[in-house]
């Protein structure tokens, strides 16, 4: 349930790259309800810890599909392909 008054941290996790107006959308929809992070690019060496530091420290995390998902990885982050 959220509580008025305050805010919470919630992490956008994006399947698919071409989500950019969502993710405008729900930066404006959360702007006073909630502080966003987003999962960073797979190419990164350390996106998935980033990714998982953030969703085990989040309130809420939000995934975006879109028309397709990609592939599950052992270590629990999705690989979007």
């Amino acid at each position: 349930m959220i509580v008025p008054n305050r805010r919470y941290h919630i992490h956008i996790i994006c399947a698919d790259n071409d989500q950019l107006l969502v993710l405008d959308s729900l930066a404006i929809f959360f702007q006073s309800r909630a502080f966003l992070t987003y999962d960073v690019s797979s190419q990164l060496p350390k996106a998935s810890l980033y990714g998982r530091q953030c969703i085990d420290s989040c309130d809420y995390a939000l995934m975006l599909i879109g028309d397709s998902y990609g592939t599950v990885q052992r270590n629990g982050v999705s690989k979007c392909i």
